[in-house]
């Protein structure tokens, strides 16, 4: 038969022990509430991943990025760029953008279009023309510079060390579209207006290389080969040329440059790191591609 002192000891741990699990049930029943809440709320999202929308993310970029335009004399060509130095005017794009070019410009914004006045051929509205500080048809990278910089915001750079495979990214700019008025000038539909788009997916190979590619007309260099690209399955389409990709901070990871039509999901841009090495030579006036049998 215990003793009292023994029924005692037992009376306490019993009742601990309804202490715990009844605190143990209230932590839960709070978690409970709390994750749905959250739910409710939508933190979390993206698939069960958290962090800033595709909406959110292209907000951030879309001030940093600008609709070039290349006059070429009796052609015109079109692409996308983003600000590398606002305070000194520069934006960079992809060489093949700016290539056979006699005049430049530049806009940002929605419902843009190729102004054509007589001989002049600009982005606009409220476009302003642009200098070519310089290109590398090995890199297929160019630099434009232009004098008036109010407006422009320079986009924020991520690097290849913290990318990983299966990283969302996002490509922004300005592509030639089907539902869009067409001009007595350029036959091709949508060739005149630009809207600024966006398409999103992955990064597949956060870096690999890619082969160079003949110009597509008489006369047009051939750019690369690329010896560092992003492998990504998001859409670039012609005209997003020059564009960034970005990722969840809005960071540039690579611009969007080629893509392969022979299969499906497969699109190159050149890598930030790459950038970061190339666009310094280029302004400081260097032949990147001297010896390489490009130029």
């Amino acid at each position: 038969r215990p003793s009292r002192t023994q029924s005692a000891i037992q009376r306490v741990m019993l009742q601990r022990a309804v202490n715990r699990a009844t605190i143990i049930g209230i932590v839960a029943i709070i978690l409970v509430v709390v994750v749905g809440a959250a739910l409710a709320l939508g933190i979390f999202s993206n698939d069960g991943k958290s962090g800033p929308s595709n909406r959110e993310i292209v907000a951030k970029t879309k001030p940093s990025t600008y609709f070039v335009v290349t006059n070429k004399g009796d052609a015109a060509g079109r692409g996308t760029g983003w600000v590398w130095d606002a305070a000194k005017g520069i934006i960079v794009t992809n060489a093949h953008v700016v290539a056979g070019g006699k005049e430049w410009s530049v806009a940002t914004g929605d419902d843009l279009k190729i102004e054509v006045n007589g001989n002049d051929v600009l982005a606009g509205p409220n476009g302003q023309k642009a200098k070519l500080i310089g290109e590398a048809d090995c890199e297929d990278i160019g630099v434009l510079q232009v004098s008036n910089t109010s407006g422009l915001v320079t986009l924020p750079r991520g690097s290849q060390k913290d990318l990983q495979v299966g990283d969302h990214a996002v490509a922004v700019g300005y592509p030639a579209t089907l539902n869009t008025a067409t001009s007595d000038v350029f036959s091709t539909p949508g060739f005149t207006r630009a809207q600024l788009t966006a398409t999103s997916g992955d990064v597949a190979t956060v870096s690999t290389t890619f082969g160079a590619i003949p110009g597509e007309g008489p006369g047009d260099a051939t750019v690369g080969p690329y010896e560092n690209v992003i492998l990504t399955d998001t859409v670039i389409n012609k005209g997003n040329s020059g564009g960034p990709l970005v990722n969840d901070k809005a960071q540039l990871i690579g611009m969007n440059s080629a893509g392969r039509t022979d299969v499906q999901g497969q699109n190159y841009a050149i890598a930030v790191d790459r950038i970061e090495q190339v666009v310094p030579q280029i302004i400081a006036g260097k032949d990147v591609c001297a010896g390489r049998g490009s130029g």
